[in-house]
C-alpha cells in the first residue's frame, strides 16, 4: 500500500481529514502503519474526525447531550438549558481519549437509530432513495434525535421507590418542561422531536405486541375449558380435588404482575409506551439490538409506568399566533418556485402539512384522534423540497394527510384491541401456571433492601 511509505506526520494529517468514524475504523483495521500512527496520536485524530463528521449546527446538540447535568436538579438543568439556548455561549469539546471515545459511542448510536428509522420509512413505501438521505436531511434527522435525547436526559424518569432515599433528580412537571425547553424552540423544531417520539412509540408498541403474542400462545396452552365442562368433571367424587381447588378465573390481571396486560391498563397503554420512549436514545438502542428475551426483560422492567413527558408538556402550548395566517397566505401564493432548502429553517413539509393543521403554537401529540400521526410516521418534517416535487412522495404524504379518523384509529390506536381478560373470559387457569406466567411475562420489581440481602 502507498500509505505504508508515508511519513507518520503526513499519515496523521490524512487520518485527521477522514469524515466518518466508519472510514477511520476501516483504514486502521486494514493498515498496521495507520493503526500505529493512530495509537500515537489518537486524541488528535478522534477529535478531528468527530468534528468532520457532524454538521456545524449539530455539534452543539451532540456536546450538550454529552454534557447534560447528572443528577438533573432543578437549578442545574435550568442553568444548563439557559446556556444551551444561548447561541452566544459554547460547549467545550472534550480532549481526553476516554471522553472522545464516549462521544464516538453517542455518535455511533445516533447513526444506528437514524439508519433504523430510514429503513422503517422505506418499508412504509415513501421512497427507496430515502435510504440515502441528502446532507440537509441528515442534518435535520441528527438534530431531531439529538434534541430528543437531550430532552430525555435533562428531564429523566424517576425510577426510585418509596422505601428509598428521595431521587437526586428533580421531578419536572409538564409546565416546567415546556417553559425550560419547548418554549425556546420554533414550532417546526419541536415537530422534529415529536416525529422521533412517534417513531419510538410505534416501535415500542410493536415490541409490546410481540410480548403479548408470546403470552397469548402460552396462555392458550394452559387454560382449562370453560366452567360448564369443569362442572361435569366435578361429578367424579373419587377425583383428587387439589387441582380444581387451585383453579382461578383468568381475570383481574391488574391485581397480578401481569397488570400491563390488564383491561384497566389498556386505556392507559399509550402513556406506558410514552414512558418507555421517554427513557431516551440508549434505551431504544438497547431494545432494538436486544434478542427477544432481553427485549422483553427491558420492557417489563419499566412497565407499567407513567409520567409527564413531551406529550403532556405540549399541552401547555398557547394558541397559534397571527404569524400562522401570514405564513399560510405566503405559501398559498407560491408554494414551490422560491423555496430553498436550508436546515436552519423549516422544510417544505412543515409549510405544506404542518401549518394548515396548526391551531396551537405547537402541534402536540394526539393519542385520541391521531390527526398528524400518519404524516409524523412518514417524517414529513425532515425531507427536502425535491421529494415533495416527486410524484410518489407527494402522493404518499397527501394520502397520509387525508386519512380518515377511522383509518387513523385503526392504524395507531391500541385502546380498542381485545385484552386477554376479554379474549379468555370464562376460562380458568391453574394457580401454579399463573405464577409461572407472572414470572415469565409479568413486570419485574426491583427488590427492596432486605430482599436483596
Amino acid at each position: 500500500m502507498i500509505v505504508e511509505s508515508l511519513a507518520p506526520e503526513l499519515l496523521s494529517l490524512i487520518l485527521q481529514s477522514i469524515e466518518s468514524p466508519r472510514s477511520l475504523h476501516n483504514l486502521i483495521s486494514a493498515s498496521p502503519v495507520c493503526l500505529r500512527v493512530f495509537n500515537q496520536t489518537s486524541r488528535l485524530i478522534l477529535s478531528a474526525v468527530i468534528q468532520n463528521t457532524l454538521p456545524i449546527i449539530n455539534k452543539r446538540h451532540l456536546l450538550a447531550l454529552y454534557q447534560a447535568p447528572s443528577p438533573a436538579t432543578r437549578t442545574g438543568v435550568s442553568s444548563f438549558l439557559d446556556k444551551y439556548f444561548d447561541e452566544s455561549s459554547s460547549f467545550d469539546f472534550p480532549t481526553g481519549r476516554a471522553e472522545l471515545v464516549e462521544l464516538y459511542k453517542i455518535y455511533n448510536r445516533l447513526s444506528f437509530l437514524i439508519n433504523e428509522y430510514l429503513k422503517r420509512v422505506d418499508d412504509l413505501g415513501l421512497d427507496d432513495t430515502i435510504l440515502t438521505p441528502s446532507r440537509y436531511e441528515v442534518t435535520r434527522l441528527q438534530r431531531a434525535f439529538l434534541r430528543y435525547g437531550l430532552y430525555s436526559r435533562v428531564f429523566p424518569a424517576d425510577d426510585t421507590r418509596p422505601w428509598e432515599d428521595p431521587s437526586p433528580n428533580h421531578n419536572f412537571s409538564a409546565g416546567e418542561q415546556f417553559d425550560l425547553f419547548i418554549n425556546h424552540l420554533y414550532p417546526w423544531e419541536c415537530e422534529e422531536m415529536v416525529c422521533v417520539e412517534q417513531y419510538f412509540s410505534i416501535l415500542i408498541g410493536d415490541f409490546v405486541d410481540e410480548i403479548e403474542d408470546q403470552l397469548a400462545e402460552v396462555v392458550k396452552s394452559v387454560l382449562v375449558p370453560k366452567t360448564s365442562k369443569l362442572s361435569e368433571e366435578s361429578k367424579d367424587d373419587s377425583r383428587d380435588t387439589s387441582v380444581k381447588e387451585d383453579l382461578r378465573h383468568f381475570r383481574n390481571l391488574d391485581l397480578t404482575r401481569l397488570s400491563m396486560f390488564s383491561s384497566d391498563n389498556r386505556s392507559e397503554i399509550h402513556h406506558n409506551i410514552s414512558y418507555l420512549a421517554s427513557l431516551g436514545l440508549d434505551f431504544v438502542y438497547d431494545l432494538i439490538r436486544a434478542d427477544q428475551e432481553e427485549r422483553s426483560r427491558l420492557i417489563r422492567s419499566n412497565s407499567p409506568n407513567f409520567r409527564d413527558f413531551l406529550q403532556e408538556a405540549l399541552n401547555h402550548s398557547p394558541d397559534a399566533s397571527e404569524e400562522r395566517e401570514e405564513d399560510m397566505a405566503s405559501w398559498e401564493d407560491d408554494p414551490f418556485s422560491i423555496w430553498e432548502d436550508e436546515p436552519s429553517c423549516n422544510n417544505l413539509g412543515w409549510t405544506q402539512f404542518g401549518l394548515p393543521n396548526r391551531h396551537r403554537e405547537y402541534l402536540g401529540i394526539d393519542t385520541w384522534g391521531y390527526l398528524m400521526s400518519p404524516l409524523q410516521e412518514l417524517g414529513y418534517i425532515f425531507w427536502d423540497s425535491s421529494r415533495f416535487r416527486s410524484g410518489l412522495v407527494d402522493e404518499k404524504l397527501r394520502k397520509a394527510g387525508a386519512m380518515s379518523s377511522e383509518e387513523r384509529k385503526t392504524r395507531f390506536s391500541r385502546r380498542g384491541k381485545e385484552t386477554f381478560e376479554e379474549l379468555f373470559k370464562g376460562y380458568m387457569i391453574p394457580g401454579s401456571e399463573l405464577t409461572r406466567l407472572e414470572s415469565q411475562f409479568g413486570y419485574i420489581r426491583r427488590p427492596i433492601p432486605d430482599e436483596s440481602g
